[in-house]
């Protein structure tokens, strides 16, 4: 038996097992099949590029610990007199291992993380390139022509991609949570710190925002807002109110507006409408809600992680004895020449040259954590 009898009797088959049991089977489009790979596409290309930062940051961990054993082996067999000038010569050890870590640190400097700025928005050339690549991916995987097969009208057509980018809008939920948070797992394997990262959180949103529209606009335009899909429904009105909010919150984080003129009432309503638009998406599209659900543990994770450190660096089991909490809890601030403060606060903490900590100090502003020295 061939190829296309083969499909033909098990299609038949399928068709007189589902007449059996008084349901009638339906072909599914190419349509239908490839919408959900897309978004499997775009975690493929998310998991790439972490990949790639975190073979970076797995070679750049190999080559400084071979220096360092290559100085201490140095130092080893090195005259007495010698071994003093170690600390101020490290480039005369292992020189051809520096190379590469030099090379390394100023490609990171002068072409990854390198700040321009352009009116009043400034940006780094990392975060331009991954926004303008990013989004224009989203756009591919949201818009890329599939046949719909003969039947096919330009509003089921239309509907076809407006739903597409709807499910795309949806998988980015997760990624920007994620990436918002201080405590996330993509800082912990590529190495990269959550400020630098950060622009990752903002160029997802963006592509979620620009994905929503197109969603919205297909939906609606084409169609138009009639019967299940009329304002008069509760899924609908809730997809306004998640867009709104969603809207809102993307404009209002921009430097210019609120995020710097007033950041505890940026940071309040950041979070009140970032839950607006959770919870509307999830009541617009229940059917999507898988990608919400992971949004809220991977937030809710991130507070429990931080309340955690919070009680353990700051030993606040401590507090119930007067005379040992009162130490824990006092700070000395001093202030310096140029305008600095220098904060000494008895703590117990790993950190290495380069490194910041955040410190909250409650009585100045509660929601607040600013990074240090």
């Amino acid at each position: 038996m061939d190829h296309d009898n083969a499909t033909a009797t098990a299609t038949s088959a399928a068709v007189a097992s589902a007449s059996a049991s008084g349901k009638v089977a339906k072909k599914l489009s190419p349509s239908k099949i490839y919408q959900n790979k897309f978004i499997i596409y775009h975690w493929y290309m998310v998991a790439a590029v972490c990949a790639f930062f975190a073979i970076l940051q797995v070679g750049s961990m190999v080559l400084h610990r071979r220096r360092r054993l290559a100085i201490v082996k140095a130092r080893s067999v090195a005259p007495v007199s010698e071994k003093d000038d170690f600390a101020t010569k490290p480039a005369s050890s292992g020189g051809a291992l520096a190379a590469p870590l030099a090379l390394k640190a100023t490609i990171w400097k002068t072409m990854i993380w390198r700040e321009f700025t352009v009116g009043m928005w400034s940006s780094s050339s990392s975060e331009m390139f991954w926004s303008v690549g990013y989004t224009l991916a989203m756009l591919v995987f949201g818009f890329i022509y599939i046949p719909m097969g003969d039947d096919a009208t330009p509003k089921s057509q239309a509907s076809m991609y407006a739903n597409r980018c709807g499910r795309l809008a949806f998988a980015q939920m997760p990624l920007i949570v994620g990436l918002a948070s201080k405590n996330n797992v993509i800082s912990f394997v590529t190495g990269i710190s959550y400020e630098k990262l950060n622009f990752l959180h903002r160029s997802s949103s963006r592509a979620c925002l620009i994905l929503s529209w197109a969603h919205s606009i297909g939906r609606s335009v084409p169609i138009a807002l009639q019967k299940k899909n009329s304002l008069g429904h509760l899924h609908m009105q809730m997809g306004v109110v998640a867009l709104a909010a969603f809207t809102i919150l993307t404009l209002l984080s921009f430097k210019p507006f609120l995020r710097h003129m007033a950041y505890e009432a940026f940071l309040i309503s950041h979070i009140v409408l970032a839950l607006l638009f959770l919870i509307g998406s999830y009541m617009h599209w229940e059917e999507y809600g898988m990608w919400v659900w992971p949004s809220f543990l991977i937030w809710g994770l991130d507070r429990f992680v931080r309340l955690g450190k919070t009680i353990f660096l700051n030993k606040l089991w401590l507090s119930f004895s007067s005379k040992t909490g009162a130490e824990e809890r006092t700070a000395v601030v001093e202030s310096l020449h140029g305008g600095a403060l220098r904060v000494t606060l008895p703590r117990s903490m790993r950190w290495t040259p380069g490194q910041h900590a955040y410190l909250v100090c409650p009585t100045v502003s509660r929601f607040r954590s600013s990074p240090s020295l």
